[in-house]
């Protein structure tokens, strides 16, 4: 292939799921409370769910900090996974306010943690003023939220406000992130041990619910063992590990799940992916969805010369498959070219 300077070939990762480990090196984790928040109660018949003061009416917690819409979790429960409700907000400004009892410097905690997000995506957290759709940060005994936009007021609850990933990782519930092991080919990256999953720590429940996998959960990219939206090895704990990392990832990652502490690789790409900046384009040949260059609804342009035509000046591409794509030709045009798993062009 024939290029200029001027296009930036930026390859992150490559087939197989060592090259994240390789990429992103195992920080220890900060310790952080998974559990029911103090004041939960649980639900008859309904196993793995409680009710707590400061959740919405009609909802429920779920999987320690997730909100979900009771006949919804009930639907859940009978297999029916598929029906939780939310979607990803539009993407430009997202309107917020704080519930009273959240002081000045809660507040700022909260912007702060909104800032750190919005320098990753063409998202843009704006002071509620008559917004239909928007979040409220509420001080509570306990960190969650619902996944995705529900409409109208959607309540984040938080109680470690001194810890800015914590943060993060609630307002990702917010904006469509599900736990990391939550992911349908989990079993393949690490081991669930219900042994020592608490039986009576879940608003006096067993806790074993919050480690079910989400058949229809979307994912993009390897297993991140390094997403603040994964559990820690002792969530939910007797004592033990209820979450063992698989061979051969184990040596690095096992005393680092669940960090605290910054984004992972992935946090940043998939934020980027959904919530794109207006000159950011996925492209897979054959595309999807609405094709909308999104992560989710790539452009479908059969040829990298097609997609390549299509960008703007300036714009970033992001190759959404591990493959090889033919691209002989001379390319002029400035832009830079992202393989977030590992895509090569040439012959």
């Amino acid at each position: 292939m024939t290029r200029t300077l001027a296009i930036v070939i930026a390859l992150l990762g490559a087939a197989g799921s060592t090259c994240l480990a390789q990429l992103q090196p195992a920080q220890p984790r900060t310790p952080f409370f998974y559990g029911f928040p103090p004041g939960s109660a649980s639900i008859p018949g309904l196993p793995g769910a409680a009710t707590h003061p400061d959740v919405p009416a009609g909802y429920i917690l779920m999987e320690g900090d997730i909100q979900v819409r009771l006949e919804e979790y009930a639907a859940y429960l009978s297999g029916a996974d598929g029906t939780f409700t939310g979607s990803f907000w539009p993407i430009g400004p997202l309107a917020f306010d704080f519930s009273a009892n959240v002081d000045a410097t809660n507040q700022q905690r909260a912007i702060n943690a909104m800032t750190q997000i919005s320098n990753r995506c063409a998202l843009t957290f704006v002071p509620r003023t008559n917004q239909s759709n928007w979040i409220r940060f509420n001080d509570s005994t306990g960190n969650n939220s619902p996944v995705g936009m529900q409409g109208g007021q959607q309540t984040i609850n938080i109680v470690s406000w001194g810890n800015q990933i914590v943060i993060c990782h609630e307002i990702f519930h917010s904006l469509g992130y599900r736990h990391e092991q939550s992911r349908p080919d989990r079993d393949t990256f690490v081991t669930i041990n219900l042994g020592n999953v608490c039986q009576t720590c879940c608003s006096g429940n067993s806790c074993n619910h919050n480690f079910d996998i989400i058949p229809s959960a979307a994912t993009y990219g390897f297993y991140d063992f390094d997403s603040f939206m994964h559990y820690p090895r002792d969530g939910f704990s007797t004592g033990g590990d209820t979450i063992t990392v698989n061979p051969p990832w184990n040596a690095q990652w096992q005393n680092a799940i669940g960090q605290t502490n910054h984004f992972s690789i992935f946090d940043e790409i998939t934020c980027r992916g959904i919530y794109k900046y207006s000159s950011d384009f996925w492209w897979r040949p054959g595309g999807g969805g609405t094709g909308a260059g999104n992560l989710p609804n790539p452009i479908g342009h059969p040829t990298f010369a097609a997609a390549y035509t299509a960008m703007p000046v300036g714009g970033t591409l992001f190759i959404k498959d591990s493959a090889s794509f033919p691209a002989i030709g001379t390319y002029s045009k400035a832009m830079t070219i992202r393989a977030p798993l590992g895509a090569t062009l040439g012959n």
